[in-house]
């Protein structure tokens, strides 16, 4: 939990405003997502808890939710997702191309 100094950029103006803000992982570290800076935001505990739900929405729907499932999220927490979930294929198929490379130079 962070104090919340920080504030989660998915509205405006929080009312009321929250208490503490949580650390998210764009690529989640259960997913294999890194411990960097550059795969973490600080997120409200609604937003986040959304994040999570929406990401759980995405694999269970083989990565294409409906839009019926979408449209209850806003495009904040869509967008998110979306970027961790492209980190994840970026990096996973980087990381399989270099093994491929390494095992057969």
């Amino acid at each position: 939990m962070i104090k919340a100094t920080i504030i989660c950029n998915c509205v405006g103006k929080h009312i009321p405003k929250p208490m503490q803000n949580h650390e998210h992982f764009y690529w989640p570290k259960g997913e294999g997502g890194p411990d960097e800076t550059w795969n973490k935001i600080t997120l409200c505990p609604t937003t986040h808890a959304n994040v999570h739900e929406l990401w759980d929405a995405y694999d269970l729907h083989d990565g294409r939710p409906p839009w019926n499932i979408l449209k209850n999220y806003s495009e904040y927490c869509r967008d998110i997702v979306e970027w961790g979930r492209e980190l994840r294929r970026t990096r996973t198929r980087n990381a399989a191309s270099s093994a491929t490379i390494t095992t057969t130079v």
